[in-house]
């Protein structure tokens, strides 16, 4: 069996549907809650090279935080790694990760 990994906000409707789905189903789950221990910047890199993507691209750009703070003063992938480790609520979730 494949051990998967899934960032969970249990605040967020969507991550836990995903976490009680995974359960009911009998997958072994690492469940790491991001927003109470925030990921490193070495945890947040490993998770961006297993999905193939950018910072960018897992931001939750809609969010208060994001408007205010990151649209049009970061540009750069290594800042915009810091700005989520700072405000974990802006990483899109649940990010789920199969080994």
């Amino acid at each position: 069996m494949k051990n998967i990994t899934i960032l969970h906000n249990p605040k967020c409707t969507k991550s836990r549907c995903v976490l009680d789905w995974l359960s009911q189903n009998s997958y072994q789950i690492d469940i790491k809650e991001y927003m109470k221990i925030p990921l490193s910047a070495e945890e947040l890199k490993t998770v961006l090279r297993q999905l193939i993507l950018k910072p960018k691209d897992i931001l939750r750009s809609k969010e208060k935080d994001y408007i205010d703070f990151v649209r049009g003063n970061y540009n750069n992938d290594e800042e915009l790694i810091h700005f989520m480790i700072r405000f974990p609520k802006l990483i899109e979730r649940p990010i789920v990760l199969w080994q």
